[in-house]
């Protein structure tokens, strides 16, 4: 037994024997065999099966555990395999692993076979291997090439749509190879392509969400949604890099601009419609009216000196008509009222009045060449140089010139409506003035109807607006300003305007509307 044994052994201490009393000859094996050169073992029938060698270092007539596949496509697990069981060189190369695609078996990987995992369309492989001798597959997805290979809408392009493809160093190159030349960054730009490749023929995008949220199929949007949604812009501070559409577009268009004018009549005009502004005049002054900003609204105002050729007006009606210059071509009026009329100069080619009527003109001087008037009409004319009327001058010097006859010394004649008397200086005084400042007033009175006229009001039920307009007649300007608000039934409308012109009359009005 190969036990610890008492006894002797031969030269190499493998075989041992022991003699006992008995004359009983005991032969053991040692537990640990030194210096054997192969071990044969046999069968019960003395047929040789497992030897060990020990020069070849070798191991021989093992059983087989795993015989090669029946399928090299796909291999199966030994049936029953006995643990501890010594595996042959053979058993090693038939062993494997299954490789499929899609649940269908490929290929059977044995030992030393090679797997090569490769590009594909669209993606890249690449392996990597870590110290700790674990090896990572990476398949990533190359947009690149995905987009050649799939047409996808969208690709890298210069400005002038030339091609740019991403590198796997992550530059980009104009030869898909990356043997051209390489583009900056900042010079690339993403292009739609159209079904032939294209980058520089425009394409239609469509169903693209819209940033305002309208227009998805319920038709052209309205005035007041396009109105809000416009003002929610205006407040938005995020999502401010999306792409807009047409519908978008048209909302902005449509919520376009409100005019209001003095009565609080609003005209709405989308965008790229003209609003018209009517004065009526076609002969124009020059630096007569200013537009200032107060308040965040335009303020149509008058100059404060106004320049003019004519002035034509029904009636001048005013308190007191006071200027450094009176200086016309015509001043045509039915009326002259004034109270004072007092200029420093009083100059125009024709006075055409059916009545004159002042307590006191007072001038420097007054030069017209034709002065006609059915009654002028004056407690005083009061002129410190000259009156000239065509070749007749009346002057503090020379006194009257009636075309060769020097008139002087005229008593204050009597004035009324059948009085043929001649009127002194005194009674002349601010007459020209007052004529010229009631013919003003007359005439801003009348641009304040007309500035009125242009304001708009509100539409819809429940609207209200604000609306300004500006109007000239005959040299005087007027501005005006309403408001207008519908009931939310849409049964009445309240409508009020004031207006101002340049001789700085107010005027006010209002009315109220119910229709059915």
């Amino acid at each position: 037994a190969n036990t610890d044994f008492d006894g002797k052994s031969d030269k190499g201490k493998n075989i041992y024997t022991k003699i006992t009393d008995d004359d009983t000859i005991t032969i053991a094996l040692a537990k640990d065999l030194k210096d054997i050169s192969s071990v044969q073992f046999v069968d019960n029938s003395n047929n040789p099966t497992i030897k060990i060698d020990g020069d070849k270092k070798t191991i021989s007539g093992l059983d087989e555990t795993i015989t090669p596949p029946a399928d090299p496509t796909e291999g199966t697990k030994p049936v029953g395999p006995t643990d501890g069981k010594v595996a042959t060189v053979s058993d090693i190369l038939n062993s494997g692993w299954n490789l499929k695609e899609n649940g269908d078996a490929k290929d059977f990987v044995q030992p030393f076979d090679t797997v090569d995992f490769i590009d594909g369309a669209g993606t890249t492989v690449s392996v990597v291997t870590n110290d700790n001798n674990v090896s990572q597959i990476r398949v990533n997805l190359d947009a690149d090439i995905l987009t050649k290979s799939t047409q996808l809408p969208v690709v890298y392009t210069t400005a002038d749509g030339t091609r740019v493809y991403k590198q796997p160093d992550g530059t980009f190159n104009d030869d898909q190879n990356g043997l051209g030349n390489t583009i900056d960054k900042g010079d690339i730009i993403a292009s739609m392509q159209d079904a032939d490749g294209s980058t520089t023929n425009p394409n239609t995008l469509s169903n693209v969400n819209s940033t305002v949220g309208h227009n998805k199929g319920e038709g052209p949007i309205n005035v007041s949604d396009a109105q809000d949604a416009t003002r929610r812009l205006l407040s938005e501070d995020a999502n401010l890099s999306n792409a807009a559409t047409v519908g978008d577009l048209q909302a902005v268009s449509q919520a376009g601009l409100d005019f209001v004018g003095d009565d609080g009549s609003v005209i709405h005009k989308p965008l790229g419609e003209t609003l018209g502004i009517k004065g009526g005049a076609t002969s124009l002054s020059e630096n007569n009216i200013g537009v200032v900003e107060e308040g965040g609204e335009l303020h149509i105002k008058l100059a404060r000196d106004i320049d003019v050729d004519s002035v034509t007006t029904q009636n001048i009606n005013t308190n007191n008509l006071i200027s450094e210059n009176i200086e016309t071509n015509n001043l045509i009026s039915k009326n002259i009222i004034t109270n004072n009329l007092i200029s420093k100069d009083i100059n125009t080619t024709n006075l055409i009045s059916d009545r004159i009527d002042t307590r006191h003109l007072v001038s420097k001087t007054i030069q017209t060449n034709t002065l006609k008037s059915k009654e002028i009409e004056t407690n005083t004319i009061k002129v410190q140089e000259k009156i000239s009327i065509g070749k007749v001058v009346i002057s503090k010097e020379g006194g009257i010139d009636a075309g060769g006859k020097k008139i002087t010394n005229v008593a204050p004649g009597n004035v009324g409506p059948n009085s043929m008397d001649a009127i002194n200086g005194a009674q002349f005084y601010g007459l020209e003035q007052d004529l010229d400042e009631l013919s003003k007033d007359s005439k801003a009175g009348i641009a304040s109807s007309a500035a009125f006229a242009t304001l708009g009001q509100a539409r819809d039920a429940g609207d209200s607006s604000i609306s300004a307009g500006v109007a000239t007649h005959r040299g005087q300007t007027a501005l005006a300003v309403g408001v207008s608000a519908w009931t939310d039934d849409g049964k009445w409308l309240l409508k009020g305007a004031a207006a101002v012109d340049t001789q700085k009359q107010p005027t006010v009005g209002g009315s109220i509307t119910y229709q059915w």
